[in-house]
């Protein structure tokens, strides 16, 4: 993951004001929740929510950066069509206390997303 890339900070923020003022357990579920996330993101196959085109380059783009080619290469829109894969039962942890947690988490980063997508940026921000 390129730590520069503005998307990694805009996700990291979110985690961190999601953990903000709660119980240690809950944010060790956070924690878990983005790591999933995060390997998810830079490991699993998505041609199942990119289109073809999309799929073919990000397959590419992988094998000279694994860690945040979907960011890299696709920004919050290619993020934000991918983070459904997060909710299928085969990436949904076995522990139901988990899976609602992550499906709660993801639908909230999404919207997340959106909104930042939604809000035009100013030249020279992130």
């Amino acid at each position: 993951m390129d730590l520069d890339e503005p998307g990694w900070p805009l996700i990291d923020d979110f985690f961190h004001d999601l953990a903000e003022g709660r119980k240690a357990e809950t944010v060790r579920r956070y924690a878990r929740v983005r790591l999933r996330t995060y390997d998810f993101l830079d490991v699993d196959d998505m041609t199942t929510w990119l289109d073809p085109d999309d799929a073919v380059l990000l397959a590419a783009e992988r094998e000279f950066l694994r860690e945040g080619a979907v960011w890299t290469l696709l920004g919050i829109d290619g993020v934000l069509r991918c983070l459904p894969g997060l909710l299928t039962p085969e990436r949904l942890p076995t522990s139901a206390a988990e899976a609602r947690m992550q499906v709660s988490v993801v639908n909230r980063l999404a919207d997340h997303l959106r909104r930042h997508l939604a809000v035009p940026q100013q030249p020279g921000s992130s």
